[in-house]
């Protein structure tokens, strides 16, 4: 989707492996004036884990390019995906009811694919789901999972290869529904 010059759009921007651990450690203060420098406006963050919500003249694959580029002048050498807030919120919207409201003992992720790799990239690396460990569902750029808690460890996605991991991010159910919150309150 494109967008004509001075039209305001709502992003989305997940880095991704940001203050884990050693690594990657940047405050959400610095990051919001990151991206404020960078002169996207309106920054907000939500958590302490890289999720940044801004506002931006300029068409989804600028936004991309330019918060990768705030992301590297940092120094912080992570991926970036960055979504525009009115076509997530049409993915996150219908999410299986399984996803939305697993049940007791179970783990629901959304796995936010980077550019330029694509879901179906990702998951022809991952290989086939365990129909009994896991329920996947993939909706534009997300892959919705949920396994058993205590099987998540039996899970492809606790067994990410190097070269998937790099090219995904990954939020849990409560976050990823409070960035929809947030979001739908700034479109």
């Amino acid at each position: 989707m494109l967008t004509k010059q001075g039209v305001l759009m709502e992003y989305l921007a997940l880095l991704r492996g940001i203050n884990v651990g050693r690594n990657n450690r940047i405050t959400m203060a610095d990051l919001r004036a990151a991206f404020t420098s960078a002169r996207f406006t309106n920054v907000r963050t939500y958590i302490n884990s890289g999720n940044v919500m801004l506002t931006s003249s300029q068409p989804p694959d600028v936004v991309q390019e330019r918060s990768q580029a705030v992301v590297r002048e940092w120094g912080l050498n992570v991926p970036v995906s960055t979504f525009v807030a009115r076509e997530l919120l049409k993915v996150l919207a219908p999410a299986p009811a399984w996803w939305t409201a697993p049940a007791a003992g179970s783990i629901s992720n959304a796995i936010f694919v980077c550019p330029p790799t694509s879901p179906d990239k990702v998951l022809a690396a991952m290989g086939a789901v365990d129909d009994e460990e896991e329920q996947s569902r993939v909706d534009g750029p997300v892959i919705f999972v949920t396994s058993k808690a205590t099987k998540f460890m039996d899970t492809r996605w606790s067994r990410t290869p190097a070269a998937i991991s790099t090219q995904i991010t990954i939020r849990n159910v409560q976050t990823t529904l409070k960035l929809g919150e947030l979001l739908a309150e700034r479109v």
